[in-house]
């Protein structure tokens, strides 16, 4: 598997984070995700426009599966399957 780890942070300080967070009427908060994103080593999820991955965020793991919908009538286009994923562990047989 190919296992990709990248982080995406938002300044409180930046200017547009401050303007998003003022039209939220919400104050930021700071969590801590964990991501790890798998494919083939042919690399066909990419390929195909896929993309599996297991999530931790706070004490829960959950599994995902999104892909593009051949005919775009999902919401932007893309499916999305997610599910709980105990132990860590990702289990395919739990998506439909």
């Amino acid at each position: 598997c190919s296992i990709c780890r990248r982080v995406l942070a938002i300044s409180p300080a930046d200017r547009s984070a401050s303007d998003l967070w003022s039209r939220l009427g919400a104050r930021p908060m700071r969590r801590r995700i964990v991501t790890t994103y798998f494919d083939t080593e042919k690399s066909l999820l990419e390929k195909s426009q896929a993309a599996l991955r297991l999530r931790r965020a706070g004490g829960r793991w959950l599994q995902c599966l999104k892909a593009d919908s051949p005919t775009a009538d999902a919401i932007l286009g893309r499916y999305e399957w997610e599910c709980p994923a105990p132990g860590a562990r990702l289990r395919l047989a739990a998506f439909p």
